[in-house]
């Protein structure tokens, strides 16, 4: 996992693409889950429409076609199967979306000990596992019976060298052959986290009720609470008493004419949401403050949800969001409720829960893509940790909670969070981060308060608030990428950060919180514990570094003044090995930029709902974004559509990085690659983008998006726009023709939901093209340069002039000055495209540069040394350069 850019660059980044007999070689390579197609994907949203998923209810499988490696998987599976045989046979190639093989080959691991995954066997069978130190075969550890393809040991590795192999076991006497060995590194920063085993978590549950979230020996010091916290204590008691008025819901409708429809979906989702917070509300503040009426209250909401059928329209195959929200908030009433249920009553709850357990069991673990290998799906991301609540409530009343437990702690202590990267990054974007966090975090205080297990030693979490910090800092009016990234960032966020807080004693989390506000509107159980609970004392983050790069989840974020709003500057770029899929957009190489408290360049359009017409020809699209179409085309919505930063580097006042989309747009051309360089001059920021792509395409659209009229003037290649606090005067340069054009429609139109009856906002669109005429099926090198001048509205006007762009050998070279008289300053920036890099050099001199304009590139190769002594002006920034 660390080496995960590494491999991605070293095979990706070179002109050759990789064969899928090369990806899917016995040795491994890091790079083979890069060779992605469609086929897989296809297979699977035709079973989703077969089973009568709503989320794939539009989507429109166009090739059907499977390449040779799919077939042969498939064919082996349906000779084993028709056959009644269970293969033994291991070193199966992984599918497409499958997770593969960890640690595979030269892995160099984050934890100690790692969590381990093979293709799971097909078949009623266990698994047997060896490791040992390389060289050491005296040293070999064995764990037999193993029941998932996915495993994390109780024993913490020390640092070395080590390998592991697998085997398919069918019986006591029946197994299959070793698998090859993998080698894998234990360095010496690795996180313990050794997983507990099933018996010692379930020692760790109190057998008696409460045990969700609280126990009975929690119940004194919470209704202290009213004299410590009383402005938490009044708030949750206000939230309580207004919930008691709510009416109860009545079971969900089967779709009108059999068909899934946004608007019936949107009108129950609405409901549950709002009946789980009722739910387990009510039945907490009972807990808070022992008055009855939110008990009985909470009662008769939990005899509903014990009256529907779960496998009716609530259940998970109809409509899983219905059966996620009972599970959830009935586990925990249940558990809050249990002294004073009747028996009939405990039972009813009882066997709702037992029934949709078993069916989320049955959804995660045995189907044909078993969650614990195919870890994409979003919503199973929630279904795990809700399925292991239900465990913890039905623990010694219901046998199976047992097994449903060790599911959940197997994935917790696996790969989780797959969306969620060593680096703190989550590649759904920051809405998801948020969503989901708000989900899981209930059941990380479970395992730590309740159980005492210390869950969130996972390293993710100890970088996690960063993402918060640098991609949604306090007065942010853009929220990244992914689904809803169009909306400004969520004030849930400063509950995620100090919950964060909480576990990690992150002080400028805690910081970031308070700077956002907790909110007592919506109040809920966990809110109430986290706004209670002692957390660390605030401190206002470093400054410093302006630039902070994710690159496992290919994001970079940029603030000029991180802690001041009103005078930040705020730019952000998805660059993602993780690709296009699930809620990221078709955006690789895309831009985002704030300032001053002002959204500048946005994402454009909404969700109306997913996989709509408007979702899949605008909202996921490329051209949705601030991003490069090629003669027409976008990027594909895949896992192949990956990208990555290959380098950054930031000094002083200036940063800069390069991102490479190349297989985004593999279809369309052999390089892709978007440099970004930002100059901080307090009162202003210069953001300077290099589009450095070769194709045979004979036109790229290079597009900007605001919330703004633009004013576009063509023949001098200049556009602006004006916010409330912010002037945006931006200036282009290419080696080949430009024209610009300004709408403000879409080219198709959205649906208007109850949520959005008004539909998206007014917003317009830049498409600036670059076009040469080329012969067909030769090579084109364009290199587009814009200067983006971000200054405060009531600047007059702004401080470029005279700005030039040329190449100095294959060096593409900007120039602009600024100031007069003894204040005049020039400016160079020079992009290194052979080893990605910028230089920014500062002078109170023009310097002898030849006036080779950039239309008029250069045809030689200019020794590196030369150039730097021709560019030898003072006030050179000496640049530290970071590659991936």
């Amino acid at each position: 996992m660390l080496n995960a850019v590494d491999g991605w660059s070293k095979c990706q980044i070179s002109d050759t693409p990789i064969s899928p007999a090369h990806a899917l070689s016995a040795e491994g390579s890091p790079c083979r889950t890069d060779v992605l197609r469609k086929e897989f994907h296809a297979m699977n949203v035709y079973k989703r429409r077969r089973l009568g998923d709503p989320r794939q209810s539009s989507q429109v499988i166009q090739d059907w076609s499977l390449s040779a490696v799919t077939l042969a998987i498939v064919t082996v599976f349906f000779i084993a199967k028709t056959c009644g045989a269970t293969t033994l046979q291991p070193d199966v190639p992984p599918a497409r979306e499958g997770l593969g093989y960890h640690p595979d080959n030269g892995t160099t691991v984050a934890t100690t000990p790692p969590w381990f995954s093979w293709v799971p066997a097909q078949g009623e069978v266990t698994y047997d596992v060896e490791i040992q130190e390389e060289g050491v075969t005296s040293s070999t550890r064995s764990w037999h019976g193993i029941k998932y393809a996915l495993f994390t040991p109780e024993l913490v590795l020390p640092p070395g060298k080590y390998r592991w192999h697998y085997r398919v076991r069918e019986s006591l006497s029946s197994t299959g052959p070793w698998s090859r060995w993998r080698s894998f590194v234990v360095p010496p920063e690795a996180s313990p986290f050794p997983r507990p085993s099933i018996d010692t978590v379930l020692q760790s549950l109190p057998t008696t009720h409460p045990r969700m979230l609280i126990t009975s020996q929690d119940l004194q010091w919470v209704r202290a609470l009213r004299k410590t916290h009383r402005e938490w204590y009044d708030a949750l008691t206000r939230e309580a008493s207004m919930l008691l008025n709510e009416p109860l819901m009545h079971e969900p409708k089967p779709w009108t004419g059999g068909k899934w429809n946004a608007a019936e979906w949107l009108t129950y989702y609405r409901q549950i949401v709002r009946a789980a917070h009722c739910t387990e509300t009510l039945a907490f503040a009972y807990l808070v403050t022992g008055d009855r009426r939110y008990a009985e209250r909470a009662r008769e909401w939990l005899r509903v949800f014990a009256s529907w059928d779960p496998s009716g329209t609530t259940s998970l195959r109809v409509n899983d969001e219905q059966a996620m929200h009972i599970m959830f908030s009935s586990a925990r009433a249940y558990s809050w409720l249990y002294p004073l249920l009747e028996d009939g009553e405990r039972k009813a709850v009882q066997t709702m829960l037992t029934a949709r357990a078993r069916d989320a069991y049955r959804h995660l673990h045995l189907s044909e893509t078993p969650y614990e290998q195919f870890p994409y799906n979003s919503h199973n991301g929630r279904l795990w940790h809700f399925l292991g609540e239900v465990a913890i409530a039905l623990a010694g009343d219901v046998p199976e909670a047992r097994e449903w437990l060790d599911y959940a702690m197997t994935i917790y202590y696996g790969w989780y969070p797959i969306w969620g990267q060593l680096d703190g990054g989550w590649a759904e974007g920051l809405h998801y981060f948020l969503s989901y966090h708000e989900f899981v975090l209930p059941w990380l205080w479970q395992l730590e308060k309740v159980m005492k297990i210390p869950a969130t030693r996972k390293p993710f979490y100890a970088q996690a608030g960063n993402f918060l910090l640098y991609t949604a800092p306090p007065g942010a009016a853009v929220s990244g990428f992914g689904d809803f990234s169009e909306n400004p960032p969520s004030g849930k966020r400063a509950w995620v950060a100090a919950a964060l807080a909480l576990f990690t004693g992150n002080h400028e989390l805690q910081w970031y919180a308070l700077q956002i506000g907790l909110s007592p509107h919506d109040l809920t159980p966990f809110r109430f514990l986290t706004a209670t609970a002692s957390r660390p004392s605030p401190a206002e983050p470093l400054l410093s570094p302006k630039l902070h790069v994710f690159p496992l989840t290919g994001l970079a974020a940029y603030n000029s003044n991180l802690a001041d709003p009103k005078r930040n500057v705020q730019f952000e770029l998805r660059a993602s090995p993780m690709g296009n899929l699930s809620h990221s957009h078709c955006d690789q190489n895309a831009f985002v930029a704030s300032a001053f408290g002002d959204p500048l360049f946005v994402n454009t359009g909404y969700r109306d709902y997913y996989g709509s017409p408007f979702c899949m020809e605008w909202y996921w699209h490329t051209r949705s974004h601030n991003a490069v179409l090629i003669d027409g085309h976008g990027q594909k919505r895949d896992p192949a559509a990956k990208a990555a930063i290959i380098a950054h580097g930031e000094s002083d006042n200036f940063a800069w990085l390069c991102a490479d989309a190349s297989p985004a747009y593999s279809d369309y051309a052999r390089r892709v690659r978007r440099y970004a360089a930002l100059l901080d001059q307090k009162h202003s920021v210069k953001v300077v983008i290099l589009d450095d792509i070769e194709t045979t395409a004979g036109a790229l659209e290079i597009l900007y998006h605001t919330r703004v009229p633009m004013t576009a003037k063509g023949t001098a290649k200049v556009f602006e726009f004006q916010t409330t606090h912010a002037r945006v005067k931006a200036q282009m340069f290419s080696n080949a023709d430009i024209r610009m054009e300004v709408s403000d429609h879409y080219t198709t139109v959205p649906v208007q939901t109850g949520e959005r009856p008004s539909g998206p906002p007014k917003e317009w669109h830049l498409q600036v093209r670059v076009s040469r005429e080329i012969p067909q099926n030769i090579i084109t090198h364009y290199q587009v340069i814009t200067l983006i001048d971000i200054s405060p509205a009531e600047q007059s006007e702004a401080s470029v002039a005279h700005a030039r762009a040329f190449r100095w050998g294959t060096i593409p070279v900007l120039r602009w000055q600024e100031g007069k008289g003894k204040a005049r300053r020039f400016f160079t920036l020079s992009f290194e495209t052979t080893a990605p890099a910028v230089r920014l050099e500062v002078a109170s001199q023009s310097s002898r540069l030849p006036d080779e304009p950039f239309q008029e590139a250069l045809l030689w190769q200019q020794d590196e040394e030369k150039l730097t002594s021709l560019l030898s002006l003072d006030g050179i920034l000496a640049l530290p350069v970071n590659r991936q």
